[in-house]
């Protein structure tokens, strides 16, 4: 159907949560002609119900003969930006998520908490007259009665079910509407108070000679000179609210209310802004970039002082331009050290996204990045989509770590919706990064990227090597010994510790320095088998192996956390020949206290209480002489407090043998990051790797301190299965309680694909599978998966819709 004028609105209804993008059509009323805009919220009819929906597109044409009109405009002004309602159609698309979850990333925070519904009697008459019960008589009489009431009414007058079935049936039956009113909660707020000048022609001496309570505060009101708290004013004064009011009532003093708003950052007026010294070299060809008409993505590599010294000088350069900044940080932590550090660099108003705690803060943040209000926004992942109207750079802070991936629907990765928003707003990005990832390491040398290299980056010492337009990362300071555990004597309990650990950690306690010791696994032990009949003890809610736990004398599932007592004897066989195999923090830390029985040595994983583990860690900070820090990768969480002078990597091996073609990749900048942190580059730093393999290139490249060494080996596996960045993957997951039904949806879905795949004649796609998820029963569901590889793949994503969990740019197929 085809009208004169833009006369539809295609809306994503608050109610769809099919896989795609989803949208229905709805007739745009005369009297809303003008008011209805793409990203606006309003009232649509959906079924026999009455939902919010938001608008993604204006057209004059309609797929369908029967449509049905908006209702109404629940919010005039548009929810969402023009370019952000894009992101969210490219967001529900490329990680085939429904277009509503797509949508609510780009919304106000927790938008269906902040809708407050209200009934109404119909305006238009219902005609035939339909049989009601008595509950539902006296609902419609109430809301005729009243006019307008609130669910909690109806709840009041006819009880909870008449309240929701009995008015959805009057709603089915023309007889009422619903209303939906946007409400957002106020954030918490301060009053203040402000000394104003008499409107009368009596002095204040003389208008307040009775009141020396009401002179005093006013007194100390014009002293200030500024709003003053109204507790901090009437303590001085020593007068209490009755003088206040007084002052007010006679036009002397005016009170205001002030909603905190502890995520905003100067600037203060009196502050002066220290401009860091940055690479001038690294400054120049950032700055070319910056210039660009149509700037590409830049890969920035360096520590992270350069980085954020850098980050500064452009965010400086945008400013002066008019434009904004969002930068987007790994972590909340590392996003408020990063907002700290840019506070006293730049001169614009700075918000601290993790510093929005309650609901009500959170939605002040985004009505304040709505308005302008806000120039540089720092922020955790869901900072990327604050609607910030006039977005010039986008900066995303060591891009490489896996918390950039978003790990419920949409699954969305930063990277990717950094750079498609780069792509709408016109404006620069800038990919940070300590050890780059395969994928935008490859964009540098498919020319797609630029590459920047601060002149201090710890990986680049000894030589210089060409790659693409950029340069490549070689040897960093300090030194790195690979201990081969299948020809090394070990020490101690357990076998943990090799001895040319051991003489090195002693020798480094010795000496009155501390040490770092890492393995990627907590617990005790890894297996508990029995020797007699090989039977391994696994969770009976998942396929995982139970994992040996002897601090809280249990063994315990890692992926589902159920806990169960270690047998006596093997369940199978019953023989008594129950041993425990590998090993986790939980051993490293008993045998390391074994060996060294004098020396301080504290564990840090997530079965340590969080600030147990902070104690240790500060401890550590303030004095490491003779201190051991036993942890896994929650080390990481500390930043550079874990310096030490020996960096052991007790245990990796377990990463490098997973069946999975990104786990070097996440050891490799897992055990790069950690030598930076430990180590911190300097030349007396040592890091030792204990390993059973020893040729591995992820082994190798750590040694040689070489991310081309790493880099090169990576991309060339890659390139010979032809998987990504050589063509796009996504990962769908079908979880069933039976494990045949399972088998039969996937094997379904796998003809259904491949049918689709030939009448579309997608040549340069490929399915893997279907096979058992590597954890094939998860929390006593089975699990089966299908690889989808090519271009195009997002087309086969609305062919998996219910039970099915699809994971584009994954960075795990577990």
């Amino acid at each position: 159907m085809i009208t004169p004028a833009p006369a539809f609105a295609e809306v994503v209804v608050g109610g769809g949560e099919l896989r795609g993008p989803q949208t229905f059509h709805y007739t745009i009323p005369p009297e809303l002609a003008g008011l209805v805009q793409p990203g606006q919220l309003v009232l649509v009819p959906f079924a026999a119900r009455q939902l919010h929906g938001i608008v993604v597109h204006i057209t004059d044409r309609s797929p369908v003969d029967a449509t049905r009109p908006i209702q109404s405009v629940i919010w005039k002004p548009r929810l969402i930006h023009a370019r952000h309602v894009e992101l969210a159609r490219w967001v529900a698309v490329h990680y085939g998520a429904p277009v509503l979850s797509a949508m609510e990333l780009m919304a106000p925070p927790g938008l269906a908490r902040h809708l407050e519904s209200a009934y109404v009697p119909a305006s238009r008459d219902a005609g035939a007259l339909v049989p009601l019960s008595a509950a539902e008589n006296r609902v419609l009489t109430h809301i005729r009665t009243v006019a307008r009431a609130t669910p909690a009414d109806l709840i009041r007058v006819a009880g909870k079910t008449a309240a929701t079935r009995g008015v959805q049936r009057l709603i089915r039956a023309g007889l009422v509407d619903r209303e939906i009113t946007l409400r957002f909660p106020e954030p918490a707020g301060e009053r203040y108070v402000t000394a104003l000048a008499p409107m009368v022609a009596p002095p204040v001496t003389v208008l307040l000679a009775r009141a020396p309570r009401q002179r005093a505060l006013w007194d100390v009101l014009r002293a200030a000179g500024a709003p003053l708290p109204v507790t901090e004013a009437l303590t001085r004064a020593g007068a209490g609210e009755s003088a206040l009011r007084a002052l007010v009532v006679r036009g002397l003093a005016g009170v205001e209310r002030r909603a905190h708003a502890p995520f905003l950052r100067g600037p203060a007026l009196d502050r002066v802004v220290e401009m860091p010294a940055a690479d001038a070299v690294a400054w120049q060809a950032l700055e070319a970039s910056l210039d660009r008409e149509e700037p590409s993505p830049v890969v920035l590599q360096g520590d992270e002082t350069e980085r954020w010294a850098l980050y500064a000088r452009a965010i400086t350069y945008v400013l002066e331009a008019g434009r904004q900044a969002v930068l987007v940080a790994p972590d909340r932590e590392t996003a408020t050290a990063l907002a700290d550090y840019l506070a006293d660099r730049t001169a614009g108003v700075l918000a601290d996204a993790g510093r929005a705690a309650t609901d009500a803060e959170q939605i002040a943040l985004w009505r304040a990045a709505r308005a302008g209000e806000i120039d540089v926004l720092v922020g955790a992942r869901s900072a990327l989509f604050a609607p910030l109207a006039r977005l010039g750079l986008i900066v995303v802070e060591r891009e490489e770590d896996p918390a950039h991936k978003h790990r419920s629907t949409p699954r969305y990765h930063v990277r990717a919706c950094a750079e498609q928003l780069a792509r709408l707003s016109g404006c620069a990005v800038v990919f940070g990064a300590e050890t780059p990832s395969v994928e935008s390491f490859y964009g540098v040398e498919a020319e797609r990227y630029r590459f920047v290299l601060t002149h201090g980056a710890e990986l680049m010492r000894q030589t210089r090597l060409k790659v693409g337009r950029g340069w490549g990362m070689t040897r960093p300071a300090g030194y790195v010994d690979v201990v081969d555990l299948r020809a090394a004597e070990v020490v101690g309990r357990y076998g943990i510790v090799a001895r040319p650990l051991f003489t090195e950690l002693r020798d480094t306690l010795d000496g009155g320095a501390g040490a770092v010791l890492y393995v990627n696994r907590r617990g005790t032990a890894a297996l508990t088998i029995c020797r007699a009949c090989g039977h391994v003890i696994t969770c009976p809610n998942c396929s995982a192996s139970m994992v040996q736990h002897v601090g809280a004398q249990a063994l315990v599932c890692h992926s589902c956390n159920a806990r169960a007592t270690p047998p006596r004897a093997c369940p199978v066989c019953g023989g008594h020949w129950l041993r425990l195999w590998g090993y986790g923090a939980e051993a490293v830390a008993e045998a390391v206290a074994h060996l060294f029985p004098q020396r301080r040595v504290a564990r840090v994983d997530s079965d340590v209480p969080h600030a147990e583990a902070a104690a240790a860690v500060h401890a550590f900070a303030a004095d490491p002489a003779g201190r051991v820090l036993v942890g896994t990768q929650r080390l990481l969480a500390f930043g550079a407090r874990i310096r030490a002078r020996l960096l052991g990597i007790v245990q990796a091996d377990i990463g490098l043998r997973f069946p999975d073609f990104l786990a070097p990749e996440r050891v490799f900048v897992t055990l790069m990051r950690l030598r930076r942190l430990v180590t911190g580059g300097h030349a007396e730093g040592r890091t030792i790797v204990q390993t059973l393999m020893p040729a591995h290139p992820v082994v190798e490249a750590l040694r040689l301190g070489s991310y081309l060494h790493f880099f090169r080996a990576e991309i060339a596996e890659r390139e010979r299965e032809g998987l990504p960045p050589f063509r796009p993957l996504a990962r769908a997951v079908y979880a069933h309680a039976d494990s045949a039904a399972a088998e039969r949806e996937v094997r379904r879905a796998h003809r259904e694909l491949q049918a689709v795949i030939a009448s579309l004649a997608l040549s340069g796609v490929g399915l893997l599978g279907p096979a058992p998820a590597i954890l094939a029963k998860q929390r006593g569901e089975y699990r089966w998966q299908i690889l989808l590889l090519g271009p195009d793949i997002e087309r086969l994503f609305p062919l998996l819709q219910y039970g099915w969990t699809i994971d584009a740019d994954p960075i795990e197929l577990t």
